[in-house]
């Protein structure tokens, strides 16, 4: 059982014209004054190939009548008065409180709250295919429980089941004013309370159609005592959160656990033949359909195409141009073309509106062709855009999903990748080599990452170390000697005294120098 619920609407009557009636084609182009009545829309042949087929049955609930167009109508006055409908509701309650109107209104304030505006809620009831429990019995069963899950079972309702699908459903067309007290029913969290009475459905019938439905079930039940156990421990902002689906669809997930990875070039490669693959299959379909489109005018308006070709002929004078006999000389050609083009204009002139009707006929034939195929070919644009769309959306999931793979701790990443490249370094002689740890794919400026790169394979430069000065006296050994270790102190001692009175200097000037105040921005004066 699967449940879809669709989007609030206004209008009771253009509900019903979906409903109860086949599809409108793509390009059937109404106007409002073209428009039949309801009358002559409901249950009833909308012209050429629009039909009421694929209605198997209709019931009512809470209606005064079984006829679905009266029961429309009536469920659009009853939404178009709600407000007279709620003044009569307050006047009958006032009456049996034995008050005053006046006095009732302002002691319960009745019409608290803003108006509703969509009266129109409707749903879906889908049975799996070939389900032997999809009988008009369990559908209108269905239907009715659906409409105390709601807290909707006493408004009015119009059930109308569907035939043009392999899956059975019905459909629900609902008043969310209530015929009596002329309230709006609130319909907030319909799709939770739905869910679960399609799990309670399928356990009771036996027949798990959404197996993921438990889990999700199981999951919210957590989510929720997990809030509520925070709650009573004082976290007041604590909330159960959303379950909800990936949005995958299975052929997505197949191709990530096949050939997910952490490269993406090859993700890329699988990814773009993948999708060559379907531009060629596109490619096929619109050759084939067009086809189809030339064998189907030629099934219909060959013969008649090939018998006005012959009439043709005939009218024109072609046939008598074939009559002559063939020339033997340079004369006889000549005075065959000019008899054969003389014989052409007389035809012409003498048949030019009998001609004139079976050119248009064969026009009209061929326009008609040629309109089918610019329909096939407006459908394989679209359907062309969205293939587009299609592997737009794949790419840069691809890239998102292999960017999270890559930084996820759960996978060991790191040693199918060429993250350390070591058998490129020429370390030297003597030294040490520091790897550096480079990756030019996510870096943000490649640049840096390639001179690095350059610097990891350039060998060390060994610079030999400069001996000391020699001493004056050759016999004596090479080294500093005492008066050299002498004067290296005193030197010492002058440079450090010179360092401490250039501090000196800069600490005075520092201090005789006037300090302004940074303020920053001026401050407008607090007002007293």
């Amino acid at each position: 059982m699967i449940p879809r619920v669709a989007k609030l609407g206004t209008g009771f009557v253009g509900a019903g014209m979906y409903y109860m009636h086949d599809k409108r084609e793509d390009n059937a182009q109404t106007s409002a004054n073209a428009r039949p009545s309801a009358a002559e829309y409901f249950l009833t042949d909308k012209g050429p190939a629009q039909f009421a087929d694929r209605v198997g049955f209709t019931q009512t609930r809470n209606l005064s009548s079984d006829d679905p167009m009266a029961a429309l109508r009536q469920m659009a006055f009853t939404a178009a008065h709600a407000h007279e409908i709620r003044v009569a509701a307050v006047t009958a309650a006032a009456k049996a409180a034995g008050t005053d109107y006046d006095a009732y209104v302002k002691a319960t304030n009745p019409f608290r709250g803003r108006k509703g505006t969509k009266p129109v809620y409707s749903m879906s009831l889908s049975f799996p295919p070939n389900d032997p429990h999809a009988t008009k019995a369990n559908m209108i069963k269905a239907a009715d429980e659906v409409r105390h899950v709601l807290g909707l079972k006493d408004h009015q309702c119009v059930i109308i089941q569907h035939t043009d699908t392999k899956h059975p459903h019905v459909h629900l067309i609902i008043n969310r004013v209530h015929p009596k007290t002329g309230k709006f029913a609130s319909v907030s969290n319909d799709r939770m309370k739905l869910s679960a009475w399609a799990h309670d459905w399928e356990q009771r019938h036996g027949k798990i159609v959404c197996p993921e439905r438990p889990h999700n079930q199981d999951r919210r039940r957590a989510n929720a005592a997990r809030k509520q156990t925070a709650r009573r421990g004082g976290d007041l902002n604590a909330k159960s959160g959303y379950v909800k689906n990936t949005g995958l669809p299975p052929s997505e997930i197949a191709f990530w656990n096949e050939h997910g990875s952490a490269n993406l070039q090859a993700v890329r490669a699988v990814r773009s033949e993948y999708q060559k693959r379907d531009y060629e299959k596109h490619k096929r379909i619109t050759e084939r359909k067009l086809a189809n489109v030339d064998v189907h005018h030629q099934a219909a308006n060959g013969s008649t195409l090939r018998r006005i070709d012959r009439t043709l002929r005939v009218l024109t004078g072609k046939t008598l141009q074939r009559a002559t006999p063939k020339a033997s000389s340079v004369m006889d050609v000549m005075f065959g073309a000019v008899r054969g083009a003389a014989l052409g204009v007389v035809a012409r002139i003498a048949n030019r509106s009998d001609i004139a009707k079976l050119e248009k006929v064969k026009t009209q034939l061929r326009a008609e062709r040629d309109v089918r195929r610019a329909e096939v070919m407006r459908e394989r644009r679209q359907a062309f855009q969205k293939m587009q769309r299609i592997h737009a959306w794949q790419n840069w999931l691809d890239e998102k999903r292999c960017k999270t793979y890559r930084e996820s701790d759960t996978r060991d990443y790191r040693s199918a990748l060429d993250r350390w490249d070591m058998g490129k370094l020429k370390p030297p002689l003597f030294g040490t080599v520091i790897a550096v740890r480079y990756d030019v794919e996510e870096s943000k400026n490649w640049r840096l990452a390639a001179e690095d790169r350059h610097k990891m394979t350039e060998p060390l430069e060994m610079k030999p170390i400069k001996p000391d000065a020699p001493s004056a006296d050759p016999a004596l050994p090479r080294g500093p000697s005492l008066g050299a270790s002498i004067g290296a102190n005193h030197a010492r001692a002058d440079r450090e005294a010179m360092i401490a009175q250039a501090a000196r200097k800069r600490s005075d000037a520092r201090h005789e120098k006037p300090r302004k105040r940074s303020t920053g921005r001026k401050r407008r004066p607090r007002p007293r």
